[in-house]
């Protein structure tokens, strides 16, 4: 097993909306899930994948190379901008019944006012949340393919087509070589679910979508729970504060510290011990 890590920079804010929803607050830092997608961009193109396959994003497929992925957050803010969102779905029935009527006076090209004006209600103003973050950032996966180094070099998007970032770094280490022991507490700035310590400082929780394949699926419903396992498709996460680098007190024997040297920082990283240690 393999940690790659990536330096990201950030050349845009970063806007993220939870899933199913067209306005909301948002989360500051990319879910796992959006990490992957991030790298599974690149794969994808390269790989000559469709999109989508049977309503599941072709993604998916990363999650048998991916088995934890973390975001190492940078000092940041977070604000909300406005934006010219569409809002048919919310609109009244009678306005939806007169959609087609729209369709048709527009390709026609004629006077239709009442049609323009029913177009242009179709669209609003919504809120959308977005993080800047103050300096580079990293993203960690733990992957049993190390070649998936090739494709981070590609990842030229988290989250939102809008938010533009450059991978500027890589680094793999070789997982068993970086594992701290006899460490009671940690602090960090990469999130880590709630369930995997037993106290956190400094810290918020968000609920964020998991490495479930069903978070891949168009169809994705927030409380299902995996028969096979048990796994649940959203989590209660642990994400550090603005400024301040969160302190957390990892359960032992159910976790890993890792310490990942990346220029002249020192990185430390909490993940699971099931499933990693193989």
């Amino acid at each position: 097993m393999y940690v790659l890590l990536v330096k990201i920079k950030f050349l845009s804010g970063f806007m993220l909306l939870p899933p199913h929803v067209i306005q909301s607050s948002g989360y500051p830092a990319p879910s796992p899930t959006t990490l992957v997608g991030a790298l599974a961009f690149p794969y994808i193109k390269l790989m000559e994948y469709p999109e989508l396959e049977s309503n599941y994003s072709t993604a998916k497929y990363l999650l048998d190379q991916v088995v934890y992925a973390s975001f190492w957050a940078p000092p940041y803010i977070t604000h909300l901008d406005t934006v010219r969102g569409f809002t048919l779905t919310w609109q009244r029935h009678e306005r939806l019944r007169n959609l087609s009527k729209i369709i048709v006076c527009i390709e026609k090209n004629i006077d239709c006012k009442k049609a323009e004006e029913a177009k242009d209600s179709a669209y609003g103003p919504l809120s959308m949340p977005i993080t800047v973050y103050e300096g580079p950032a990293y993203i960690a996966y733990v992957v049993k393919d190390k070649d998936l180094v090739r494709y981070a070099y590609g990842i030229v998007r988290i989250g939102m087509k809008e938010s533009l970032v450059a991978a500027e770094k890589m680094w793999l280490f070789d997982l068993r070589s970086i594992v701290v022991s006899n460490i009671e507490s940690v602090e960090t700035r990469f999130y880590v679910p709630a369930r995997l310590v037993n106290s956190c400082n400094r810290c918020d929780t968000y609920k964020m979508p998991t490495l479930n394949p069903q978070n891949y699926s168009s169809l994705a419903i927030q409380d299902y729970v995996s028969e096979e396992d048990g796994s649940k498709v959203y989590e209660v996460f642990y994400v550090p504060r603005n400024i301040d680098n969160m302190q957390v007190k990892p359960k032992e024997g159910e976790t890993l510290t890792l310490r990942l040297q990346a220029d002249n920082e020192e990185l430390m990283l909490i993940v699971p011990k099931q499933g990693v240690m193989e």
